[in-house]
């Protein structure tokens, strides 16, 4: 019972990760994190988002990861 609920909100974590992640991946698409101006300040925010962009790839793998490590102890 309790392995189920864990596993389930870790796959939860996950989805939203991704889920952020597609958000934040269709943000750069439009082209927004990549315009030059005021000084490259955006430019700049566009590698800050690159670096996000992994940060959340890497959470949604771990947290996909421990749910399934919960699912197959239990």
């Amino acid at each position: 019972m309790v392995t189920r609920i864990l596993s389930r909100v870790f796959f939860g974590a996950a989805v939203v990760f991704l889920a952020l992640l597609a958000v934040l991946a269709g943000y750069a698409l439009t082209g927004n994190l990549y315009d030059c101006a005021e000084g490259g300040r955006i430019c700049r925010e566009g590698i800050g988002a690159l670096y996000i962009g992994l940060i959340l790839l890497t959470a949604s793998a771990a947290s996909f990861t421990i749910g399934a490590w919960i699912r197959s102890a239990g």
